[in-house]
């Protein structure tokens, strides 16, 4: 399998630091936002999303007020991955998850 456009000018980087390669090129642009290279991302990336999502779960639902809930699930998180795959629609009354 040939390797991405992010794969080739970001082949060693790390996920998990404020110090990767893509951050720092964002940062020097003045870019306010980053495209993250969910490419990138392993299996064992996913698996440690998903302990992590269903860790919280029941926390949010113990302890989150109902105006914090309301804004995760518009962030439509995929609790199977580490990148929600869902688009959102952010307005109308057909905002939400696709």
């Amino acid at each position: 399998m040939a390797p991405t456009q992010t794969q080739q000018f970001y082949p060693s980087m790390g996920l998990t630091t404020t110090k990767a390669p893509f951050i720092e090129v964002a940062r020097s642009r003045g870019e306010l936002y980053i495209e993250q290279p969910y490419e990138l991302y392993s299996e064992e990336n996913h698996e440690a999303w998903r302990r992590l999502y269903a860790r919280i779960q029941e926390r949010w639902q113990r302890y989150a007020t109902e105006k914090f809930l309301e804004g995760v699930s518009k962030l439509c998180l995929d609790p199977n991955r580490s990148r929600g795959d869902g688009i959102v629609q952010q307005s109308g009354e057909s905002a939400g998850c696709v």
